[in-house]
């Protein structure tokens, strides 16, 4: 009788430790879980700023398809505006083979100067403008690249903390398997004709829970050893 209420204080001490240990897990499952939920959150966040991103770079383009018509257009009108120069400068040379007024050739001169720095000050505008958005444009796509090995890590972390999250929640419903099978023992005991004791299993490794906080943590296989004592009322 003594052994057997040792024993039965064993079992409660077991039963306690396990059920401690299934809280553990517990706080543990929902603190993986929150944190899954902050990845799914920030992968969310990543992707709607990458599709900003490719909003902004299609709309870059789009300028730059309109920066280089008008530049076109610029060219155009500039070798417009040199041969109408060059037609003015034959009219005036024309004019000059009948008058030989030095007023008349300085203000020719002159209008042709303003005419081709006109010219070549609206070339140097959109040449800066365009070299401006050319380098916005690689910016931009610097950055979805970046974005993109974000969002790859992010998927790979997701991932192991998911597959992690599977294992604990198998390992936690086993430990609650084996918690109800041992209250149901230890209840079919307290009322059956005769005392059944049972010694569970005993651990070598003393803290299994750490092996939720590292992968490197070696958890040994539990010694498995049983004995049941039947004791007959008279």
């Amino acid at each position: 009788l003594q052994k057997l209420e040792t024993d039965n204080v064993l079992l409660k001490k077991d039963l306690a430790f396990k059920d401690s240990q299934v809280k553990e897990y517990e706080t543990m499952l929902a603190s993986l879980r929150e944190n899954n939920r902050q990845q799914q959150q920030g992968l969310r966040d990543s992707t709607a700023k990458c599709r900003s991103l490719e909003e902004q770079l299609l709309s870059l383009r789009l300028s730059e398809g309109d920066k280089d018509c008008q530049l076109k257009e610029l060219e155009y009108s500039k070798r417009a505006l040199e041969q109408e120069i060059q037609s003015l400068k034959l009219q005036v040379r024309a004019h000059l083979a009948g008058c030989s007024s030095p007023t008349l050739q300085t203000t020719t001169d002159e209008l042709s100067s303003r005419y081709v720095e006109m010219i070549n000050n609206l070339r140097e505008d959109k040449d800066r403008e365009i070299r401006s958005l050319r380098s916005q444009l690689c910016q931009f796509q610097q950055d979805i690249t970046r974005r993109e090995g974000s969002n790859s890590d992010l998927q790979m972390r997701l991932h192991e903390l998911t597959s992690l999250l599977e294992d604990k929640e198998a390992f936690i419903k086993q430990q609650q398997e084996e918690l109800f099978r041992l209250k149901h023992e230890k209840l079919s005991g307290s009322q059956s004709p005769g005392v059944t004791a049972i010694i569970t299993k005993k651990y070598r490794n003393q803290y299994p829970i750490l092996g939720l906080l590292s992968d490197d943590y070696k958890v040994t296989s539990p010694v498995n050893k049983s004995q049941t004592i039947v004791i007959e009322r008279t």
